[in-house]
């Protein structure tokens, strides 16, 4: 888990301080949001909303108990029926809206999110340890990787 790698790498100092790059968080901050819409997604409420997710300040003040959260989010994550039914809440202009979808379909949806917030933390990163290599691919949707891809062989074939 790249997350993981990331709790491991860079030390605590870096991981609590507030990066003007950042507007005012810090890497454990985007962390904790990262984690905390995983922890949502596992609860055993009767439906998952993002919105409503607790806000735990020890992840993005703790490595250490980041990596424990994550352990648990890991094992949890290898258990899981992909296929199971979600409900998914959300409030819009005032009014609740339940909808259909499964673990499947969530998990896509937070690997999106996931990536977006990489792409921050990489920037927090790199501001704070350009010394620490990151995979270059790190932060970047799959989708953008799989163009690039395409057109480096669209280039070389020319």
């Amino acid at each position: 888990m790249e997350i993981e790698k990331i709790t491991r790498q860079i030390s605590h100092d870096d991981f609590i301080k507030k990066l003007e790059i950042l507007s005012g968080s810090s890497i454990g901050q985007h962390v904790r949001h990262i984690v905390e819409f995983y922890i949502c997604l596992f609860s055993e409420k009767e439906y998952v909303n993002y919105d409503e997710r607790e806000r735990n300040l020890l992840i993005e003040n703790s490595p250490v108990y980041t990596q424990e959260v994550l352990g648990n989010l890991k094992s949890q994550l290898l258990n899981l029926d992909f296929n199971k039914k979600v409900i998914f809440k959300q409030n819009i202009n005032n009014e609740e809206v339940f909808l259909h979808t499964s673990y499947q379909r969530e998990l896509i949806y937070l690997g999106e999110h996931t990536i977006h917030h990489f792409a921050l933390i990489k920037i927090g990163i790199t501001s704070l340890c350009p010394d620490l290599k990151l995979d270059k691919n790190f932060g970047v949707a799959d989708s953008t990787v799989k163009y690039r891809e395409n057109q480096m062989e669209k280039s070389c074939a020319s």
